[in-house]
């Protein structure tokens, strides 16, 4: 008889056997748990949809500078939409309605169809104070009992007034137009510089002001032009100065000497006027950066409106105009001081 000590180890006892039969069963255990999960979610899809939740709508990030009547007329709009018909109600309080988000962000951002032509919906109400809207998402409250829908918007801000004719329309940094026509004699005190003599974009061969959301562009293939862009390094040159609330506007109606090829480029008319009503102006020459032939640095005449300013406390001088874009001030004498010099050379 043969020493069963000396036998070779069965099938069953073979150490590769044990681990086919437990990777068959690991297999098996991971199969069963994706087929429950399949079913769970099924299951979990069938009560979500047979138990809509509630849903509230907000626009989560509103700039604190934005007035809350325009933020409410905003959310308005997502409501309007989501109760135009009972199919777009439920699918709002459907929690697994992933597109109907997307339909929310296009409510501010998309484009429609009337009368067979593209219209876009920045132009439309207040839409074109958003940029666009990185996401829309839920939020469904633990007990289920409520959901909110969160619109997460980017912001455009205003930079700049643009003055056309008696009305004003606001522009952001880039020179997109914003909501709104403002007319001038019902205009406020604001931190904004206000631009004159701004060329108007061209609409259908006509000039015309932009509609909301759309770039005021006077220039070449669409872009902004360079008058709007010569204003905006103005107005980042002067608005932290100490006398910026004595300009009235940046005028650059003469812009590239399109009217008068021996005149400044751009003057500052100020908030005083003469006996006849006409604004005293400084003479400021060329665009910030763009000096040439006889006009001194931005950095000079921001320095010499500066000392202006200290000696006579307004920067005008008490004269009709101050030229300041070459070497040393000229000024007309003074009506009631026939002696005073006609020029203010800094010493």
């Amino acid at each position: 008889m043969e020493d069963s000590s000396s036998r070779k180890p069965g099938m069953l006892q073979a150490h590769w056997f044990r681990m086919l039969i437990t990777c068959i069963c690991v297999v098996a255990v991971v199969a069963g748990c994706a087929e429950l999960y399949r079913r769970a979610e099924r299951y979990g899809t069938r009560v979500v949809e047979a138990h809509p939740v509630d849903a509230l709508v907000e626009i989560t990030n509103p700039p604190a500078w934005l007035d809350r009547q325009i933020v409410s007329a905003l959310l308005d709009e997502s409501y309007q939409f989501l109760q135009k018909d009972e199919a777009t109600y439920q699918r709002a309080r459907n929690v697994l309605d992933r597109d109907i988000l997307q339909e929310i962000a296009g409510i501010y951002t998309g484009v429609d169809t009337v009368d067979g032509k593209t219209v876009r919906r920045q132009a439309t109400g207040f839409n074109a104070w958003i940029k666009q809207i990185p996401e829309v998402r839920r939020n469904v409250a633990k007990d289920k009992s409520v959901q909110t829908i969160q619109i997460l918007a980017e912001w455009r801000m205003p930079a700049a007034w643009i003055r056309v004719g008696e009305m004003m329309y606001l522009v952001d940094a880039v020179g997109t137009r914003l909501p709104g026509d403002y007319p001038v004699k019902l205009r406020q005190p604001s931190r904004l510089m206000v631009l004159t003599g701004v060329e108007l974009p061209l609409v259908e061969g006509k000039a015309a002001v932009p509609a909301p959301g759309e770039l005021w562009a006077a220039g070449k293939d669409g872009q902004v032009g360079g008058d709007l862009l010569a204003g905006m390094k103005m107005i980042g040159a002067l608005g932290n100065q100490k006398y910026v609330q004595q300009i009235d506007a940046i005028d650059l109606s003469n812009f590239g000497g399109r009217k008068d090829a021996r005149a400044a480029w751009i003057t500052l008319p100020t908030v005083w006027q003469s006996d006849q009503g006409v604004a005293h102006v400084v003479q400021w020459g060329r665009p910030v950066g763009a000096e040439e032939y006889y006009d001194i640095k931005a950095a000079e005449k921001l320095k010499v409106l500066g000392e202006l300013y200290g000696r006579f406390g307004r920067i005008d001088a008490g004269r009709e105009y101050v030229d300041i874009h070459m070497e040393g001030v000229r000024m007309p004498k003074l009506a009631t001081q026939a002696d005073a010099p006609a020029a203010f050379v800094r010493g």
